[in-house]
């Protein structure tokens, strides 16, 4: 299959990849029609069907030891983020992954609350912050440019900057584009978005490991198999995080709220719009100080996005740390630690 899609140009300059990555998602689609169908006749149509309703957030959103609610109304959008830690301190801004919230970072936000104003945003989609439709309102440009505007928002010319997953995929864009407003940046399993489509389209086993990327790119089926069995893709994610029932109750009710799955899967389709192909074809090069920590136990990348980083990162430092791919969540102690040191140089 990858040496089909070789031949006739996925992700180059000569036929858009996005009508490749539309076909290779019907595939997947039909994949997925099959395991959905096997879910039914195994768990029965109430497991099938089930869907809890999710009114108001769980009671541990409002723990006051990780900071106070707000919104920022930017770009004719309301993001809401949660904030902790004196005002006159420097910013430190916290940036997501799919398909998760602000929460995610509540370790890190207890960490560094002391030196640094620490704010999480709920990235546009998620969480309590706006929802708008349509795939164009989730490409790159538009992301970074809600980073961009957040900062100003806050009452900051510049910050610190750290992302996990689709987080950092934003953040090391913003970097690139606007780097006179980070001045460090901190990656957490998040791939430099140059490296990692070299790496797609040279490892069969990074190809395999992507499916869901083009199964995304396909209308309704995705939003239906995530919500299936009120949202087990968290069972999953968090299989190695020791987290109550009550916290995998927060990012249920974040991908629960009205168009909220449909908000979150345009990430991947604003992905590969045609008005992002420039930016697909482009080097993302970063100066700003960096930081990689890295989950080895990561499931939906190989280590080979991790390396080869040189000329795209001019001043990088990567630590691997014994976790999955949700490392700060589930080694918090050792990610704090690095983070500290790296701070501290």
């Amino acid at each position: 299959m990858l040496s089909i899609i070789r031949r006739f140009g996925f992700f180059s300059g000569r036929i858009p990849g996005y009508y490749y990555s539309l076909l290779l998602g019907l595939v997947y689609g039909y994949l997925v029609l099959f395991g959905l169908l096997y879910s039914f006749i195994r768990k029965g149509p109430g497991w099938f069907f089930k869907r809890k309703r999710r009114g108001t957030w769980p009671g541990c959103m409002d723990n006051e030891e990780l900071g106070k609610h707000g919104f920022l109304r930017i770009n004719n959008l309301k993001l809401h983020y949660v904030a902790a830690g004196d005002r006159s301190k420097p910013l430190m801004l916290f940036l997501h992954g799919f398909p998760e919230c602000w929460y995610s970072w509540r370790h890190q936000m207890k960490a560094f609350s002391v030196n640094y104003r620490c704010v999480a945003l709920d990235m546009r989609g998620f969480g309590e912050s706006d929802r708008p439709s349509g795939k164009e309102s989730y490409r790159m440009e538009v992301l970074v440019d809600d980073v961009k505007a957040s900062i100003s928002a806050l009452g900051y010319s510049s910050c610190t900057l750290v992302g996990h997953d689709w987080g950092s995929v934003i953040a090391y864009t913003c970097c690139s584009w606007y780097p006179d407003i980070v001045d460090k940046v901190i990656i957490i399993n998040g791939p430099h978005p140059s490296r990692y489509f070299e790496v797609l389209k040279t490892n069969p086993t990074q190809f395999l490991k992507a499916w869901y990327i083009f199964f995304f790119q396909i209308p309704l089926l995705p939003e239906f198999a995530l919500s299936v069995g009120d949202f087990p893709v968290f069972k999953n994610l968090f299989k190695n995080i020791d987290l109550t029932d009550e916290q995998v109750e927060v990012y249920k009710y974040s991908m629960s709220r009205p168009g909220a799955i449909s908000a979150q899967i345009n990430y991947y389709r604003g992905l590969l719009t045609s008005s992002s192909s420039s930016w697909l074809h482009k080097d993302i090069v970063v100066n700003t100080p960096t930081l990689l920590i890295w989950g080895v136990n990561e499931e939906a990348m190989v280590m080979d996005v991790t390396k080869g980083l040189k000329k795209y990162l001019t001043n990088v430092s990567k630590q691997y740390v014994d976790a999955g791919h949700c490392v700060q969540q589930e080694k918090p102690s050792d990610v704090n630690r690095l983070m500290k040191e790296f701070l501290e140089e």
